[in-house]
């Protein structure tokens, strides 16, 4: 055991001198985290705790082959046996369940038939899982106690992304029964947002239980229309004010935009809250639950998103990636396959940047670099730091921007395309174009830029209405390829690249 990491989770946030708000809930969990499967080299975890605990929880990945088992220590000093882990949430890798002890212990050791890559404890002092979700246990910062919470750091949506929440509205659902499991349409958003959204690690949800505080009322947890979706917190782990805003915000963001479409009502995340079901003006606003919530989203969603009857599962799930999405974080796989980045997560470039992609300095390896309002930021390394190439300024806010090979010599270059007409430059600096400029498409089509010939040369080309029109020189003319369509307008996102290394660019879509 190298990295095992711990949080009190549930303990609130530094708040005033005051003995009753400062003594423990005593309701609250405490997390404990195992992040890598290197960790398991040695055939078992352990993790203690700070006081006995009557039942845990996991949020594992893993294997679905993997098989798990537990042993804890009593308060009396002795170890149990071993005993299999029940895990009774399965959604392929990642796998949630509830184990609950006949007596209090101090530690828990686990291990696992096969590696797993993220392992997440909540060890509760009683037997049932209770987290502190209530969506009417909110403050808007307008007391004392508000004002310590909202305190600089909290998840804070951008004025435009409140401006459209703003807009949204559903009637806030309480829960009536225990369902039984995740609905169809919770874990398929689940399962969605795993795959499109890359520092989430897990989601669970389903818990037959009542509100933290209000017994007799039932949680959404138990109607199954609410998820609980995992993100590591960046940092020391015992700092509840260090949620991972570069992997939360993006979700949150998403589904505040998209509340109706979806049948997205409620998130608490990082000492925040949001919900639809309020006014205009007072959706979102610090959270005052004694869980900070810095390590997870707790997502609720109407009963018509959970039976899939909403616009966004009626039309298959759509996802809008506009470049007002791009956060700054870059997660680089290499290979053309499902799976985790094998290049380490890094930040370049911020909010309203659009991401570039180049071999600024004809090594053979494409890195980063962003365009923001006509101003070129190239780095030489995959990796956190500043623009290795002096920054420089070349087209405007309004251009689209490009990047291409354009004389053959093995280093790409920057280029802009403005309403039809192209302005290439043979130099990563400021200054004229270095190829005469020319028209080629209009102020509609969708500009590409490809070897098409495999000579060492990019050239243009343009896609309009699902149609491709190549040309395999950068000048004005008619297409040299001819014309195909391929792809579906308005759905797809058109793509190019030498997929299989031959030196000749084709084309490719993402739906």
């Amino acid at each position: 055991m190298t990295a095992l990491v711990l949080t009190a989770c549930g303990e609130q946030a530094p708040q005033p001198a005051n003995d009753s708000l400062q003594q423990r809930h005593p309701l609250e969990s405490e997390i404990r985290y195992v992040r890598s499967a290197d960790e398991f080299e040695s055939g078992v975890a352990q993790v203690k705790a700070t006081r006995s605990f009557r039942s845990f929880g996991l949020q594992i990945t893993a294997d679905p082959a993997s098989v798990f088992e537990y042993q804890v220590l009593s308060t009396d000093g002795t170890w149990s046996g071993w005993v299999p882990v029940k895990l009774d949430e399965n959604n392929g890798r990642y796998r949630g369940g509830h184990q609950v002890l006949s007596a209090p212990a101090t530690e828990v050791r686990i291990r696992a038939s096969v590696p797993a890559e993220f392992l997440r404890f909540e060890l509760f002092p009683g037997t049932e899982a209770l987290h502190d979700d209530d969506p009417w246990s909110h403050d808007y910062g307008l007391g004392e106690l508000g004002q310590q919470i909202a305190r600089p750091g909290i998840w804070t949506p951008s004025a435009e992304t409140l401006r459209i929440g703003d807009t949204m509205y559903l009637s806030y659902e309480s829960a009536d029964y225990c369902y039984g499991s995740l609905r169809p349409g919770t874990k398929e958003l689940g399962d969605f947002i795993l795959s499109h959204f890359p520092g989430t690690t897990s989601y669970g949800g389903y818990a037959c239980r009542d509100i933290v505080g209000q017994p007799g009322v039932l949680s959404v947890h138990a109607t199954g229309r609410a998820l609980d979706v995992f993100v590591p917190v960046d940092g020391d782990s015992s700092c509840d004010t260090c949620a991972d805003n570069d992997k939360g915000d993006p979700l949150a963001k998403w589904l505040l935009e998209n509340a109706e479409y979806i049948g997205f009502s409620y998130v608490i995340w990082d000492r925040a809250d949001w919900g639809a079901h309020r006014s205009s003006g007072s959706k979102w606003g610090s959270y005052g639950g004694s869980h900070p919530h810095h390590d997870h989203l707790h997502i609720e969603i109407s009963s018509a998103a959970a039976a899939k009857q909403t616009g966004w599962f009626l039309d298959g799930k759509p996802w809008n990636s506009g470049a007002d999405t791009f956060t700054g974080r870059w997660y680089l796989r290499d290979a053309n396959s499902a799976g985790a980045n094998n290049i380490p997560g890094f930040s370049y470039g911020g909010p309203g940047d659009i991401p570039m992609v180049g071999d600024w300095d004809g090594n053979g390896t494409s890195t980063v670099g962003v365009y923001r309002a006509g101003i070129w930021y190239l780095r030489n390394s995959n990796s956190d730091g500043y623009h290795t190439i002096p920054s420089f300024a070349y087209g405007g806010g309004t251009d689209i921007p490009l990047v291409g090979d354009w004389d053959g010599n093995g280093t790409d270059t920057v280029g802009v395309y403005k309403s039809g007409v192209w302005y290439l430059r043979n130099s990563n600096s400021a200054g004229a174009h270095t190829v005469p400029s020319f028209t080629y498409g209009g102020p509609s089509d969708i500009p590409v830029v490809g070897d098409w010939d495999g000579d060492g040369i990019d050239t243009v080309g343009v896609v309009r209405n699902g149609v491709w029109y190549l040309r395999n020189s950068n000048s004005a003319g008619s297409h040299t390829v001819p014309s195909f369509g391929y792809g579906t307008p308005g759905t797809d996102r058109f793509l190019v690249g030498d997929w299989n290394g031959d030196g000749t660019t084709t084309i490719g879509v993402a739906r």
